[in-house]
């Protein structure tokens, strides 16, 4: 038998960090380093989760630029403390260039609130 699970959560970051300017896009080629002053959709993470008994599967879809900021090793140590050790992981962003800067390629501070 197959189970199967989704999930979706906003990451949509506050609107006090916003405001503080803590949070940072990467925006495009002619103008690197852009704060993020307010949000016009929100953004999400979706999940589906597939377990067949002998495998299981989590196939995560997360809006953003992409992760070199650790955020897979955060949810894979997440997933173990919740005895989720033999879940089959994989992290796809989309690469929006409208999202938080989740790949420190600037000299901007990540925003670490947002992170965790």
């Amino acid at each position: 038998m197959l189970r199967c699970g989704t999930a979706r959560i906003d990451v949509t970051p506050p609107e006090e960090m916003l405001a503080e300017g803590k949070v940072y896009t990467i925006g495009f080629w002619y103008r690197r380093v852009l704060p993020m002053l307010s949000v016009r959709e929100p953004l999400s993470v979706r999940c589906i989760h597939l377990d067949d008994g002998g495998l299981q599967v989590a196939v995560v879809g997360w809006e953003s630029l992409g992760d070199n900021c650790g955020v897979l090793h955060k949810v894979e140590r997440m997933m173990a403390g919740a005895g989720m050790r033999d879940v089959k992981l994989f992290i796809a962003c989309t690469h929006s260039h409208a999202t938080p800067d989740t790949l420190d390629l600037c000299d901007t501070p990540l925003p670490e609130e947002y992170l965790d």
